[in-house]
């Protein structure tokens, strides 16, 4: 039902896969709501990784749009970081 959330956990699951590293969200430089998301509709993201993604911090910039392609959201700059310090790892299976 939170389209946003689910966009962050793929942002996650692309740093546990990529770079071994488990990152959270911490913030974003931007984000606009042109239509905002409904209880059951459903909703496709783009969660584009930006350049110099480290273990310790990665950005991405995403997009949420609606079955008929039009964007409902988008967030420029989503930072996530490693704040576990390297204490969090990936499971093996993320990253074979």
């Amino acid at each position: 039902p939170f389209p946003f959330d689910a966009a962050l956990h793929l942002a996650c699951a692309w740093a546990q896969r990529h770079l071994s590293a488990v990152l959270f969200p911490t913030g974003y430089a931007g984000r606009r709501i042109l239509l905002p998301t409904e209880p059951g509709g459903e909703y496709r993201a783009s969660v584009v990784p930006l350049p110099d993604a480290t273990p310790q911090a990665a950005r991405f910039d995403i997009t949420l749009r609606d079955g008929e392609g039009q964007v409902r959201e988008e967030i420029q700059g989503m930072l996530m970081e490693n704040v576990s310090r390297g204490k969090l790892t990936p499971p093996e299976w993320v990253l074979a």
